[in-house]
């Protein structure tokens, strides 16, 4: 069995609370009106934003919810290809990133903030001890 590094620990748990609310999300589109609802109170504005997209934005994050969960359970076996959707994940998030601060508008400190965030947890996966933990036996 190979010892699993605690930062991988925290990585799947990452992803755990992000393929949560990916999930939340997409039940709380797909079916409105429920409990899930008051949720939507923390950000009306993107709550107005989602509904507008319809009922596929809803289906999408169900499907992408499944994916990170899978990827979470994947990280913590150390499996490679899950090493590799979650760096995939964190990539686009800073590409995400990159894109809310070239639009400018008034959370430009919150682009710079998830950039460092990302490039640490991309800097992290690669280190040669964590990636050791995803090398096949």
């Amino acid at each position: 069995m190979k010892n699993r590094p605690l930062g991988i620990l925290i990585v799947a748990i990452i992803l755990f609370f992000a393929a949560l609310m990916a999930l939340i999300v997409g039940i709380s589109l797909l079916v409105p009106g429920t409990a899930l609802d008051v949720l939507w109170t923390l950000n009306p504005s993107v709550h107005v934003g989602f509904t507008q997209m319809g009922k596929i934005l809803g289906v999408f994050l169900l499907i992408l919810g499944i994916i990170i969960l899978f990827t979470g359970v994947g990280m913590l076996k150390g499996q490679r290809w899950a090493w590799w959707i979650t760096v995939i994940i964190f990539t686009a998030n800073a590409i995400g990133d990159v894109a809310r601060i070239s639009m400018g508008g008034n959370d430009i400190y919150g682009g710079m903030v998830g950039i460092l965030i990302a490039a640490g947890f991309l800097f992290y996966l690669t280190r040669p001890s964590v990636k050791d933990f995803f090398k096949k036996a």
